[in-house]
């Protein structure tokens, strides 16, 4: 079974974003997710107290913020063997020390660029970066892939195939107003792109959603998560 999920980190606007709250309500609200991918909003003690909860996900990501990733990989190298991450994700464009980052047995993936970034856009940027340091995975953003106007999804699944740890997939554009009237949001839930699926085949990866979700509404994202499943067939 394809191993789909959520970004914790889309739940920012949330009143109630203790992890212990959002990691239940997952569970019993869409009790087949079985993937989740934590922000660091969420602390490290948060982290450990729900170290069995989120063991009961079959895979299960941390995405590394842009300040204080260092701290982040030396706290959660000490608690690997109690909350078993499968990937720490991180924005290569923010190493400033390659070395530091990968001194501890993590398994450490990396997210292609958006259009707003100068460096780790291209197919050939990442593969350099990954041929450099063997040791690094790769997390393919779709929608940082699209925001560059690169068309050629087959290409990097072809190229990274045995080097992909997991997929985010969001998309970005006028569907914000239907989840957040007046507001400007930068991310949106995929459901939006009825095209989004067509002819990718990206099932035999995990697959994290992301998406700015509004407040307490669980029924966009069981909307969204039966809306994928149904599209990996």
């Amino acid at each position: 079974m394809t191993e789909i999920g959520f970004s914790i980190g889309d739940y920012y606007y949330w009143p109630n974003r203790r992890l212990n709250f959002l990691l239940k309500e997952l569970i019993q609200r869409i009790p087949q997710v079985n993937a989740v991918e934590l922000h660091a909003f969420s602390s490290l003690k948060e982290i450990m107290t729900n170290a069995d909860l989120l063991n009961k996900f079959n895979y299960r990501s941390f995405h590394l913020p842009k300040k204080g990733y260092l701290k982040w990989v030396k706290d959660l190298n000490h608690c690997q063997k109690i909350v078993k991450f499968n990937h720490l994700i991180i924005h290569p464009n923010i190493v400033t020390n390659w070395p530091a980052l990968l001194k501890y047995d993590l398994p450490i993936a990396v997210e292609n660029m958006d259009k707003d970034k100068k460096k780790f856009k291209t197919l050939n940027e990442l593969k350099s970066l990954l041929k450099k340091y063997p040791q690094l995975k790769f997390c393919f953003d779709l929608n940082h892939l699209h925001s560059n106007g690169f068309d050629n999804t087959s290409a990097w699944l072809k190229e990274f195939k045995n080097q992909i740890a997991e997929i985010h997939h969001s998309t970005v554009g006028n569907q914000y107003k239907k989840i957040f009237p007046g507001k400007r949001i930068k991310h949106s839930l995929c459901f939006y792109s009825q095209n989004s699926f067509d002819n990718l085949k990206i099932k035999q990866y995990p697959i994290i959603l992301e998406g700015i979700i509004p407040p307490n509404d669980w029924k966009i994202i069981k909307k969204e998560f039966d809306f994928v499943k149904k599209n990996l067939k």
